[in-house]
């Protein structure tokens, strides 16, 4: 019979083992052709048809595209935040902020927009960042995507999320990467405190998916276009 002192060995040991291989796992990058769904990675077409109408997934492309939700305006594109799609009009979007709840989520535009080709086509794209406030005292910043297609409309990507009460900066693309620099608050500090460390955050989009991926590359030599 095994003891009690060696049963207790034996299931700390697995559930190392498994938390470890767990995070191994959330880590990693899918493979190509799939996207990452909680912990694991799921065919392009099968998270596609996940992410509900709005979305179908085009076989002669293999990329997941929004359905007749492209606009004239990049401020009335429809993009995902926080898994939610959201079209702004007049770059805004007023939403309920939970099921049956008074209170609302306000999205707006922000600004600070920066013009370059963020999915490699030779058409220019737009990148800007909006504003969420959910009814309470935070003011989440992120960075959206406005792909440009050739009869000259726009297609939102997913929302990135810079960061709650920070102070933008400025935003540029360069050379397909979109690079959001802003300043926030050191380690430990309150919210209260005003931002004063400089960031950078840089972000590569995936023009199957549209989402962006955070990079880390060396740009102090190239060109860049900017705010305008």
């Amino acid at each position: 019979m095994i003891g009690i002192g060696v049963l207790v060995i034996l299931i700390g040991g697995w559930m190392s083992w498994h938390q470890t291989h767990s995070t191994r796992a959330v880590n990693e990058a899918c493979p190509t052709g799939t996207e990452r769904v909680g912990e694991g990675c799921m065919p392009l077409k099968d998270a596609c048809e996940m992410r509900g109408d709005g979305y179908s997934f085009d076989e002669t492309t293999q990329q997941c595209v929004q359905k007749e939700t492209d606009a004239e305006n990049y401020q009335d594109v429809a993009f995902r935040i926080s898994g939610e799609t959201v079209r702004m009009k007049n770059g805004e979007a007023t939403t309920a902020t939970n099921m049956g709840s008074a209170s609302q989520t306000t999205v707006r535009y922000f600004g600070n927009t920066a013009k370059g080709d963020l999915n490699g086509d030779g058409i220019p794209d737009l990148a800007f960042l909006i504003t969420q406030q959910t009814g309470g005292s935070g003011m989440f910043y992120y960075a959206v995507g406005a792909i440009q297609n050739a009869a000259g409309h726009y297609m939102g990507t997913d929302a990135v999320l810079i960061g709650d009460r920070i102070a933008p900066q400025t935003t540029e693309i360069r050379n397909g990467i979109l690079i959001v620099n802003y300043a926030d608050r050191a380690p430990g500090e309150p919210m209260a405190a005003r931002p004063t460390v400089g960031k950078s955050m840089y972000l590569k989009l995936d023009a199957k998916t549209m989402q962006f991926g955070e990079v880390v590359q060396n740009f102090e030599d190239e060109s860049a276009s900017g705010n305008r």
